[in-house]
C-alpha cells in the first residue's frame, strides 16, 4: 500500500508486550543453549531450542497484528491471516465491545487489534477509537475498488522464522560440538 492517506492502527499493549515477550523468549533460548554443557545433551538442546523459537515466532506474529486504512481499502492483519477488503465490499463497521467489519455478503471480519479487553475497557478502548476514527475519516466519495472476492490469505511470515531457527540451531550445534 503506497497511498499517502494510510492510517495504521495497532493495539499498543499487544505490540509492545509482544516485542518484550519475543525478546525474553529469544534471550532465554540463547541462554539455555549456552548454559547446557556437553555433547551428550545436543539432541535435547536442539529440540528445546526449536520449540522455544516456535513460541517466539508465535509471539512475534501476535505482536504484529494491525489494521491499515487507506483510500482504496482496509487491510486487516490478524495473527495468521490477512484480509484485503475494498471499501465497496464493506456493508457496515460495528463497534460493540470489539470492532467488526461486516461484508456485503454477510461475513464478519474481526480485527485482532480491535478486540476488547478489561484493560482496554478501563482505558476507554483506545485502539477501537483509533480504528473507528480512521474509518470515519474515509472519504465516501473516494474511488471505489471492485469488490471481487474478499478472502483471508495465510499470513505466517515464515522466512524470518526459518532464518532465526537456522541461526538458533547453528548456535546450538556449534556451542555443543566445540
Amino acid at each position: 500500500m503506497t497511498n499517502e492517506a494510510l492510517t495504521r492502527v495497532r493495539a499498543r499493549s499487544m505490540y509492545y508486550g509482544g516485542w518484550i515477550g519475543f525478546v525474553i523468549v529469544t534471550l532465554m533460548t540463547a541462554g539455555m543453549i549456552l548454559s547446557v554443557p556437553g555433547r551428550d545433551e545436543l539432541g535435547n538442546v536442539v529440540g528445546v531450542s526449536a520449540f522455544t523459537w516456535a513460541i517466539a515466532w508465535f509471539i512475534w506474529l501476535t505482536a504484529h497484528t494491525r489494521l491499515d486504512v487507506d483510500d482504496r481499502h482496509i487491510v486487516v492483519t490478524n495473527t495468521f491471516t490477512r484480509w484485503d477488503i475494498p471499501w465497496s465490499a464493506i456493508h457496515a463497521v460495528i463497534q460493540s465491545g470489539r470492532v467488526a467489519i461486516q461484508l456485503t455478503d454477510g461475513r464478519v471480519v474481526a480485527p485482532t487489534s480491535g478486540q476488547g479487553s478489561l484493560a482496554s475497557a478501563i482505558m476507554r478502548n483506545p485502539a477501537q477509537r483509533r480504528i473507528m476514527a480512521a474509518i470515519d475519516a474515509h472519504d465516501p466519495n473516494a474511488p471505489r475498488a471492485d469488490a471481487g472476492s474478499v478472502r483471508p490469505r495465510l499470513h505466517l511470515n515464515v522466512a524470518p522464522f526459518v532464518i532465526g531457527l537456522v541461526l538458533v540451531e547453528a548456535l546450538a550445534v556449534f556451542t555443543h560440538l566445540s
